[in-house]
């Protein structure tokens, strides 16, 4: 499975500000050029699932490029998609499923909400799929969370969470499917304020992560962005841990086990003009991971 968020052009290149990265320079950020990157890492990994998030080129580009490799699409677009401020196009989430490898049974899209039902502007894109030869059922999920990097947004992002675990309890049929989830979720696992992931994972129990759980092993540093923006005149520096890969990795009946993962790059080669730069052609890093299903 592949994950990666990549940069809506709306986002950056479409705007006249290229959306606050002042270190990348204006003919990189420009979707010719970094349309084809993210192409190439697609390539490289060649994953049987891959979910992106932020696209806002689904149609025009993504899903042709994509069935071309032998893949099927979904997209669940924002509703009020703020790449509409520079551009035609919505951004959103993307799923694509290798067709040689597996079978679409069903999509289960998720709009988020508020406490009172008032729609937010994200959602999560969920399916179930049968791997072809085998007749196992698997649910795959990608979504992407409330960004804003306060208290009041890891508030909305706790509420999505939550919503999340409820929707994939009724996806997996109560936990019978093993499920693999692939997102932005904007929220650290853990440190000062930080509450949206642990509450996910007390909801959602038999969840594991890739990423932070190999890392925890051999106790590194991790992280998955590290960008520089001026927003609002300030110039601002992030580096954070806020994508996942997470799955069923213990219980009942089927789980997953991660058999490797897909490296990241050394922070020092990137430090200095920061993401997204010469061969990263988004703000986040893509992350993948091959998996066992195993049956107890």
């Amino acid at each position: 499975v592949l994950q990666f968020n990549v940069l809506a052009d709306g986002l950056s290149g479409l705007r006249d500000d290229l959306g606050g990265f002042s270190l990348c320079p204006r003919e990189f950020m420009a979707w010719d050029s970094r349309s084809e990157l993210i192409m190439r890492h697609i390539e490289a990994v060649d994953a049987d699932v891959v979910g992106l998030e932020e696209v806002d080129h689904f149609y025009d580009f993504f899903f042709p490029r994509m069935e071309a490799l032998g893949y099927t699409g979904l997209f669940l677009p924002k509703p009020c998609s703020p790449a509409l401020e520079a551009g035609p196009q919505r951004d959103g989430n993307a799923l694509f499923l290798r067709t040689r490898r597996l079978s679409l049974c069903y999509a289960a899209p998720l709009a988020y909400s508020n406490g009172a039902g008032k729609p937010h502007n994200q959602g999560a894109l969920a399916a179930v799929v049968e791997i072809l030869g085998t007749g196992q059922r698997v649910a795959v999920c990608v979504t992407h969370l409330k960004a804003s990097k306060n208290a009041e947004g890891e508030a909305v992002r706790v509420q999505q969470l939550l919503q999340l675990a409820e929707h994939l309890g009724d996806v997996t049929r109560g936990g019978e499917l093993p499920a693999i989830v692939l997102g932005d979720l904007n929220a650290e696992a853990a440190g000062t304020g930080h509450v949206a992931v642990p509450r996910f994972k007390e909801a959602c129990p038999r969840l594991g992560s890739v990423y932070d759980d190999a890392f925890a092993e051999a106790g590194g540093q991790l992280w998955t962005t590290l960008k520089e923006r001026i927003k609002f005149g300030r110039r601002t520096a992030i580096r954070g841990s806020i994508d996942y890969i997470m799955y069923t990795k213990d219980g009942p009946g089927q789980r997953l086990c991660p058999l490797q993962y897909l490296g990241l790059p050394e922070e020092e080669l990137v430090a200095e003009k920061m993401l997204p730069y010469n061969y990263w052609p988004s703000d986040h890093l893509s992350l993948a991971a091959d998996f066992a299903l195993l049956t107890e």
